[in-house]
């Protein structure tokens, strides 16, 4: 005669758990985002509800969780900065430069300085396989002009070049985008603790 085993999912242990005044969740402390740990609950459970916990025990269960969390919270936030950094998704270069700069002016001292951003786009022509000018764009142009007489000047300066270097098409990295859109950190975290308190299904 073959044993019975009686299902109890990780829903039943964590109810009957709070009846008691047992969170076993207790140490579910994601200090990045305090929304996480709500859905993370409510997602596991749901996703579990069809299996049964490794051991119906509700001192384990806490034990287990709080040990998995010691061992993963560290990688669950990285997880959770990298997916929610801010970037612009067709720019594949950004560089940020900073440096100090201290002049000593002896006499009177004039400086003139332009700065001119412009862009031209190239297109292969209608009947030719060589690269035409399809536009030319200027977004501005300033001439600084100033004089200083003797004395010293300390400045910061900030310079940022980003954009396309062109090794990678904006349609390739829109597709990247979308793959790693499909990445969900919440079901990344469930994945964990699933397979540190659920009976896998053979």
């Amino acid at each position: 005669m073959s044993a019975i085993h009686t299902k109890i999912s990780l829903m039943s242990m964590y109810r009957y758990g709070l009846s008691y005044g047992i969170d076993i969740f207790e140490s579910l402390d994601f200090n990045f985002d305090s929304t996480l740990k709500e859905k993370v609950v409510n997602r596991l459970c749901l996703l579990t509800t069809d299996y049964s916990v490794m051991v119906a025990d509700l001192n384990w269960l806490k034990q287990t969780i709080e040990s998995t969390s010691y061992a993963y919270m560290n990688s669950f936030e990285r997880w959770f900065n990298a997916l929610n950094m801010k970037y612009n998704p067709i720019e594949n270069y950004d560089r940020l430069e900073e440096f100090d700069t201290d002049t000593t002016y002896n006499g009177d001292v004039s400086s003139n300085t332009k700065l001119d951003n412009s862009s031209t786009n190239n297109v292969n022509g209608y009947d030719s396989n060589n690269l035409v000018p399809e536009s030319s764009s200027t977004d501005n142009t300033l001439n600084v002009s100033s004089n200083r007489s003797n004395g010293s000047n300390k400045e910061k300066k900030v310079g940022r070049i980003h954009g396309n270097i062109g090794v990678t098409t904006s349609q390739q990295m829109l597709e990247q985008e979308f793959k790693i859109g499909y990445y969900n950190i919440v079901d990344m975290i469930v994945d964990v603790y699933k397979h540190q308190l659920i009976i896998p299904c053979i």
